[in-house]
């Protein structure tokens, strides 16, 4: 395990395997098969056609349950697996040094495993994210937002970054342009405890540092309890790293279309790669995004550059200064 932040996961992952095995009356060393299926292949198939749950939330889930059950074999509690390995073809993404990679195309994997269906990224376009700008009430919902639209952070980042990372951009000569700020896993939380750099516009740091002294200063209950975090509930006390609280107050306005907190990183990648691709800049766009993003792969960035061919250009202009202006409306 990589994190022990996937230790929660792994937990409801295996209350839920446990949990059906538990209702349909079967022990989970039980390696018989049923009608042909293995337990195992039994709980994919009631996940898939009783609960309806995607192919990718079954699939997080079985491997899982796989690497319990690997365990439990390396230990000598059982003495086999209710699941056969097979090998599998994999689609690589085409990169600079793929003509001389001699590693194959082929994977093994256990075949319990569902085909995933590709579906297309939720982005908004540059109207819609004003709308939404627009809609929001609560000055600390919408200075979240932001985060998402106009710096690219992940929900948990969103919920656990820190007070001290604000400055007064005013302090300085620096009118406009990018602040640079080093998201420490030593402060906040991160995808897989990863520090990463970001770029946070300056009218953007402006407005996070009125928040810092004006409406956060409001809703602390004492300045005793001065939590770490910048943003802070109505009851004053920061949000949970794996909180829901942005994106329950983002359904709860009922917009005409879907916005989630891990659409609003959709939304900056997208946007932040085309503007960069049309100015033509000297650094590398999906190197840039990459690197803004946190992803350990290019090939995690490189899915934005295919969605590319699909948005409409005249929604993808002035993203950075549309956002900022639609958000002091």
């Amino acid at each position: 395990m990589q994190s022990t932040h996937s230790w929660a996961r792994y937990g409801q992952d295996m209350y839920d395997y446990f949990s059906w095995l538990e209702a349909n009356n079967i022990e989970w060393t039980d390696t018989a098969e049923y009608s042909g299926q293995s337990i195992v292949a039994l709980y994919r198939d009631w996940s898939l056609e009783r609960c309806k749950l995607s192919e990718t939330t079954i699939n997080q889930r079985l491997r899982t349950i796989v690497m319990f059950y690997r365990y439990a074999y390396r230990q000598g509690w059982v003495d086999t697996v209710p699941f056969n390995i097979e090998t599998v073809m994999i689609s690589r993404q085409p990169g600079m040094l793929a003509h001389v990679d001699a590693s194959g195309s082929t994977k093994q994997a256990p075949d319990i495993l569902l085909k995933e269906k590709r579906r297309p990224l939720k982005v908004l376009s540059k109207a819609q994210a004003i709308e939404l700008l627009n809609a929001i009430e609560n000055p600390t919902h919408k200075l979240m937002a932001r985060m998402g639209l106009q710096v690219g952070l992940r929900r948990e980042e969103i919920n656990t970054f820190p007070r001290k990372y604000v400055i007064n951009p005013m302090s300085g000569e620096k009118r406009s342009g990018m602040f640079r700020v080093t998201l420490d896993t030593k402060d906040m939380r991160t995808k897989g405890s990863k520090s990463r750099a970001v770029d946070i516009p300056w009218r953007l740091m402006a407005d996070l540092w009125d928040y810092l002294i004006v409406t956060r200063h409001q809703l602390l209950t004492t300045m005793e309890n001065n939590p770490k975090e910048l943003f802070l509930n109505q009851y004053g006390q920061p949000y949970k790293p794996e909180g829901f609280g942005l994106n329950h107050a983002l359904v709860a306005l009922d917009l005409d279309f879907e916005v989630t907190a891990h659409v609003l990183r959709h939304t900056y990648a997208t946007h932040t790669l085309y503007e960069m691709r049309k100015n033509k800049r000297s650094q590398d766009p999906l190197l840039y995004l990459k690197q803004r993003l946190g992803h350990t792969s290019i090939n995690s960035t490189l899915v934005y550059l295919h969605y590319l061919d699909h948005v409409e250009d005249d929604l993808m202009t002035c993203y950075q200064e549309e956002i900022d202006a639609g958000s002091m409306d």
